[in-house]
């Protein structure tokens, strides 16, 4: 499956595949949406990139755009009244123009008119509009070109994320910093002050910080155990605490059946979260949908969303009024063992699945197949397996295949089909000697089995010796098993004392459908010696 991030803007939305294109939708009047034209789009369309150009990262803010190439290259486009496209003047782009930074950018961050990147050296640099000190360059002058801003304690930046007017960033030993706009305590200090320099945000105990997302006046950061904290504005539920007032310190938020946060989003009043189990949580503003729970009533505490049967959600984003997910449909993968695969009729055959889902531990039923016809139904182990023993194949080959019906979670799935042969079960020939006159049983007559294989019918050399030589024992009796069918030469080669060897040492036996026969065969007594011409 292709990679796509995600990013969603208050005026548009874009896409970008994990290879060179990116994507863009929705209104551009300010040329956000870098195709070389004002017009809106109302289907995904391509930004207008420089050919040798291939994308890692994209973000958006109110009306513009970033981009950061594979080879650490930056470049910007749309709205520039502020100068946040970092080109050195305020006229709009209608496509990509390239910013020049000191070194590679590894991450990026749009604010309303704001934009933030960090370089490969964890140097952070700031630009664009900076009224509320959302630069945090110590003033509230705007910059048409990017300024490199110092964390306190010279710390360097690995994360970074842009609100309205306010901005946040990670530090390489996880703490937390913010400035900017700070009117409903988006800044998460303390207070309703703004800052036009960073100040570290005071997050409970030994918290290290993971992840961040920046909303129009909310702010959110997942802790690196999971555990998730909000604060700033809550006008509309956008903290997920259960009330609607803001906050100017960090809460912790709780979701449902306490499952922990992989990645968050914030968009204008809202917030989206993955749980660690794949599941998307949305709560705040809902006037347009944007929580995708099936109604358009505020939420003030995490709702799951209905997403799809079968998903799980990989990477989120939000918009002013819109949610967008990249999700991952659940697999299962149903593996047929046959053992043995090659049998005889009525000899029993193991029909063993093995059924893995990326969702989990698989659950429900499995259906053995034998072409047309249904062999049987068996429930899946806690382990994800099952077994069929069937022992009533005909003769012949036999393609095999096992049906898993799902569950709730995990889809269905078929195995490849297995071939399975039967042949007919081995015979046997068992000789039984007796003296002609008596009828009693002989002991330690000899003989030979042959099987015809040269085509000529008669024993000769050329034929097949299955067994060099087995005397009878005290019931008179010489048994050869585990016989396929054919035409088999008994070649009696020795008699005991006081019998004669026959005329024709030499008996013909039809083994077919893998019978059990039985050839009994007389002596005559005789009154030869060992070494005479007449006996053995």
């Amino acid at each position: 499956m292709r990679g796509w991030w995600l990013l969603s803007a208050w005026s548009g939305a874009a896409a970008q595949e994990s290879a060179p294109a990116a994507l863009s939708w929705g209104m551009n009047y300010q040329g956000q949406l870098g195709d070389g034209t004002n017009d809106d789009r109302a289907l995904p369309g391509d930004v207008a990139l420089p050919e040798d150009v291939t994308l890692t990262s994209i973000a958006a803010g109110h009306a513009h755009g970033l981009a950061v190439a594979s080879d650490g290259r930056l470049f910007a486009w749309g709205s520039n009244w502020a100068g946040q496209l970092g080109v050195g003047d305020t006229d709009n782009r209608m496509t990509p123009v390239e910013v020049t930074l000191p070194g590679n950018v590894t991450d990026i961050a749009a604010g309303s008119g704001h934009s933030l990147a960090v370089a490969s050296d964890g140097r952070l640099f700031a630009w664009g509009s900076n009224w509320a000190g959302q630069l945090g360059v110590g003033d509230t002058n705007d910059r048409l070109t990017p300024v490199e801003l110092t964390l306190p304690g010279d710390v360097t930046v690995t994360t970074i994320a842009a609100g309205a007017e306010h901005s946040l960033a990670v530090a390489s030993d996880g703490r937390l910093f913010a400035w900017g706009s700070n009117w409903t305590g988006q800044l998460g200090v303390g207070d309703e002050t703004s800052r036009d320099t960073p100040v570290e945000v005071p997050l409970p105990g030994d918290v290290t910080v993971a992840g961040i997302a920046a909303g129009d006046r909310h702010s959110l950061a997942v802790a690196s155990d999971g555990r998730l904290f909000a604060w700033g504005s809550n006008a509309f539920g956008q903290l997920g605490v259960g009330d609607r007032d803001y906050r100017i310190t960090p809460v912790e938020v709780t979701l449902p059946g306490n499952v922990t946060v992989t990645d968050i989003a914030a968009g204008l009043g809202h917030s989206l979260a993955i749980a660690s189990d794949g599941r998307l949580f949305a709560w705040g503003l809902n006037i347009a949908g944007q929580l995708g729970v099936g109604d358009a009533d505020y939420r003030i505490t995490p709702v799951e969303v209905a997403l799809p049967g079968n998903v799980t959600v990989t990477d989120i984003a939000a918009g002013a009024e819109q949610s967008l997910a990249v999700v991952r449909r659940a697999t299962s993968a149903t593996a047929l063992i046959a053992d043995p695969a090659q049998a005889q009729t009525g000899e029993p055959v193991a029909l063993t699945v093995n059924v893995t889902c990326t969702t989990g531990a698989p659950t429900g039923e499995v259906t053995f197949t034998d072409g047309e016809r249904d062999l049987g139904t068996v429930n899946l182990t806690a382990a994800g397996t099952a077994t069929l023993t069937v022992s009533d194949l005909p003769e012949g080959e036999h393609t095999i295949t096992a049906r898993y019906a799902g569950d709730g979670t995990c889809p269905a799935s078929e195995s490849d089909p297995v071939t399975v042969t039967i042949r007919a079960a081995n015979g046997s020939i068992t000789v039984k000697k007796t003296d002609t006159e008596t009828g009693e049983a002989i002991t330690g007559a000899v003989f030979q089995l042959w099987l015809e294989s040269n085509g000529t019918p008669g024993l000769q050399r050329t034929d097949t010796k299955i067994d060099p030589g087995c005397a009878t024992d005290d019931l008179g009796r010489c048994t050869f098993t585990d016989l396929p069918d054919g035409t088999y030469y008994l070649r009696e080669t020795a008699v005991p004392d006081s019998y004669a060897k026959p005329e024709r040492p030499v008996t013909t036996v039809e083994l077919t459908d893998g019978a059990t026969l039985t050839e009994q065969i007389g002596n005559t007594p005789s009154t030869c010696r060992k070494g005479d011409k007449n006996c053995a």
